[in-house]
């Protein structure tokens, strides 16, 4: 279940199902990541083929999810999703 987010583009989009703050071409497939975890009991039920799911390295624990070759949504994980963001890894 997903808790907080961080990027107030994404609570948009999970809550309505489009933003203005994403670019159209990476809505879908930022969508299908959101359902993963909203659905998602352990962190175990995120490593899907094509979502890139993994750890990040530091502290706090993060993890990240594929949207593109440049972007990741990364989040928490405290019996659920926290403080899902959306972030540019170039």
């Amino acid at each position: 279940m997903i808790k907080t987010f961080k990027h107030k583009g994404l609570a948009e989009l999970f809550e309505t199902g489009s933003s203005r703050h994403i670019g159209s071409r990476y809505q879908a497939k930022a969508l299908r990541c959101l359902d993963l975890m909203e659905n998602a009991d352990t962190l175990s039920e995120l490593h899907v083929p094509g979502f890139g799911f993994h750890r990040l390295q530091g502290e706090p624990v993060r993890y990240a999810m594929t949207v593109s070759a440049n972007y990741r949504i990364t989040f928490g994980w405290q019996k659920g999703t926290i403080d899902v963001d959306l972030e540019d890894y170039h």
